[in-house]
């Protein structure tokens, strides 16, 4: 009987020096925390410490590389890691075997023009290549980032970086108008070191708050809460990524926030409306339960149908096809939903807002239904079922 398989133990060097911080952190906390998780690692201060794997990682300490680029790197096979995108060649990163390790330094340190001879049977590929350049988990395509820290670069790195932390496919609200807030709110955080549940603890205030509102007819203070809460939201999932603090907790906390509160939300508007002179108008006393019924119902409907696409195809459904990835701006979600709610705000009929908001839960509904049938149907008769951005 075989016993458990044991990662062998990876040699970690650093070749240079920077002292510029890239969301507050140095190269080597930010090298530590990308490689955490990922196996046995020891952190060697010079390369006169002995190896204790028979693996070596070297990797210049004036080069920020994205964390999938690293695990792509030490994945395989013996690896130099090279960026061309400034014309000329340039080794950043290499995986040797120990017994090359001090010419992996050499190389990334002199960048000479010619490969050492213990090195020239080592494949050499960049970012880019080892690692592609489509992110299933954050349904997008995007370049992986490695570039050269200096103090003119930071900026532009720490949006490269953060920008490689968004979902391609989500609401019109998180897409244009959060960005930039949450950049400069996030590099705050970060220089202060405040860990992302703090601020998905903060946002699970803002959820009850929001319920609270709601419910007592408070509506537009219930709409602030619930904005603040959707920003801090998009602040924690983008502070853990760019930090490199993600926790499969953390990650189960905010998502379990995400999936539970809406419908809560919406049954207390309706209560909220209830409690009001909205509540005698024709149109509420028609469609008002209705409204809220449908409202309920379809909120799960429309995310069991996303979640039975993810299961039959294996990925998501706003990915599938270009007009997916634009109909997920619109789609019956928190922010759109709370959006026609401020709507009906504006025009001083929270009923018919809240009535808006079960009419395009059908149409939303109507579109994913026809959209997964389609897609069974072109799989029924060989047709391929693939995302656009594979």
């Amino acid at each position: 009987m075989h016993g458990p398989l044991v990662k062998p133990i990876l040699d970690v060097f650093l070749v240079g020096e920077t002292n510029v911080a890239v969301f507050s952190m140095s190269q080597r906390e930010r090298l530590r925390r990308s490689l955490a998780g990922g196996g046995t690692f020891v952190f060697h201060d010079g390369l006169d410490e002995a190896c204790a794997g028979g693996h070596a990682l070297v990797v210049r300490d004036d080069w920020v590389i994205e964390k999938r680029i690293l695990q792509a790197l030490i994945s395989g096979d013996a690896l130099l890691l090279k960026d061309e995108n400034g014309g000329q060649p340039v080794y950043i990163a290499a995986y040797v075997p120990a017994e090359s390790l001090r010419d992996a330094a050499a190389l990334l340190d002199g960048q000479p023009a010619e490969l050492p001879a213990s090195l020239k049977d080592i494949r050499t590929a960049t970012p880019a290549r080892i690692c592609g350049s489509f992110e299933g988990e954050l349904r997008k395509r995007g370049a992986p980032v490695a570039a050269k820290v200096t103090e003119e670069a930071r900026d532009r790195i720490e949006r490269s970086l953060f920008q490689s932390s968004y979902k391609g496919a989500t609401d019109f609200i998180t897409k244009y108008l959060w960005p930039e807030p949450a950049l400069i709110v996030v590099r705050a955080l970060a220089r202060y070191g405040v860990t992302p549940n703090v601020i998905t603890m903060l946002s699970l205030i803002c959820v009850v708050a929001t319920f609270y509102c709601f419910w007592i007819g408070a509506f537009w203070w219930g709409v602030a809460s619930a904005f603040m809460m959707a920003f801090l939201d998009t602040v924690d999932g983008k502070l853990a990524r760019v930090t490199l603090t993600a926790t499969r907790a953390g990650h189960l906390f905010d998502h379990g926030i995400d999936l539970i509160s809406p419908p809560f939300w919406w049954a207390a508007w309706f209560a909220g409306l209830l409690g009001t002179s909205h509540a005698s108008t024709d149109g509420f006393q028609t469609w008002g339960w209705p409204a809220f019924w449908i409202i309920m119902a379809n909120y799960w409907l429309v995310r069991g149908v996303e979640a039975l696409f993810v299961k039959t195809f294996r990925f998501n459904i706003h990915i599938w096809k270009p007009m997916d990835f634009a109909f997920r701006l619109v789609t019956t979600r928190r922010n759109v939903n709370i959006t026609i709610l401020a709507a009906g705000l504006l025009v001083g009929r929270p009923d018919l807002g809240f009535i808006a908001v079960a009419l395009w839960s059908i149409a939303s509904l109507v579109y994913h239904a026809f959209r997964f049938c389609q897609a069974l149907l072109r799989r029924t008769h060989g047709g391929p079922i693939q995302s656009f951005l594979a």
